[in-house]
């Protein structure tokens, strides 16, 4: 077989270890030959792996020198406790973004005309801003934010990436944009339909507190109890 290595007392590191051979059960001393097996790194006497045939793991591979002990650093893990929403989280989330996004819109509609609504902008506005509602604050939304509110995976717990907010909403953007290309003919009729899908999309947030769309990407909202005073 191969030379084995000699415990000396440059390898204390080892001996400190205080193990033992697995075949005999006798601690290392210093002077012992030894020998490491190449796979699994388990130290043995030379008498004891010459008993073993010269082979440890199917394979006759050793060590040229005593492996180093690895220190592992594990990253702390942060525990987030989740509880349910209230039904007045939801509603009152809900009635705080809905009002900053249509205070937007209408705003931008007064500045282009007064008087006369291009089609087309204001369908553009309202699109956005139901693609965009959860996102007025980029990682959330005010509503959603003064309600501690998040937006979780229900498999994993973990957050949701903010960049998948506006699916949530495509459903009503699709059927809004829909509605108004067939039947919008005037303002009035623009924020009849506006008020008919802001107020089904409440109502099925309030049942659920999830979006039929939630439950095909697997999300649901929650309220963060590392954010409670």
């Amino acid at each position: 077989m191969k030379n084995p290595l000699i415990l000396t007392k440059k390898k204390a590191h080892f001996l400190k270890e205080n193990r033992q051979d697995p075949i005999t059960g006798d601690s290392f001393q210093m002077g012992d030959e030894i020998v490491f097996c190449a796979e699994c790194k388990s130290a043995f006497l030379k008498e004891s792996w010459e008993y073993m045939g010269n082979t440890h793991c199917n394979q006759e591979k050793i060590l040229r020198k005593i492996p180093k002990n690895r220190n592992l650093t594990l990253k702390k893990i942060v525990k987030i406790d989740y509880q349910l929403l209230s039904r007045r989280d939801i509603v009152v989330s809900w009635i705080i973004d809905t009002a900053i996004w249509f205070i937007i819109f209408m705003g931008v509609i007064h500045f282009f005309d007064k008087n006369y609504y291009p089609e087309e902008v204001y369908i553009t506005i309202v699109i956005v801003a139901l693609l965009l509602k959860d996102n007025n604050l980029i990682t959330t939304s005010i509503g959603k934010k003064l309600r501690r509110i998040s937006m979780i995976h229900i498999k994993t717990n973990k957050k949701v990436n903010p960049f998948l907010f506006p699916l949530r909403h495509i459903f009503s953007a699709i059927l809004l944009l829909l509605f108004m290309y067939n039947s919008i003919n005037s303002l009035k009729g623009f924020i009849s339909i506006f008020c008919f899908i802001c107020m089904l999309d409440l109502l099925i947030s309030f049942e659920k507190s999830r979006r039929m769309i939630d439950y095909v990407l697997g999300i649901a909202m929650t309220k963060d109890k590392n954010n409670d005073k």
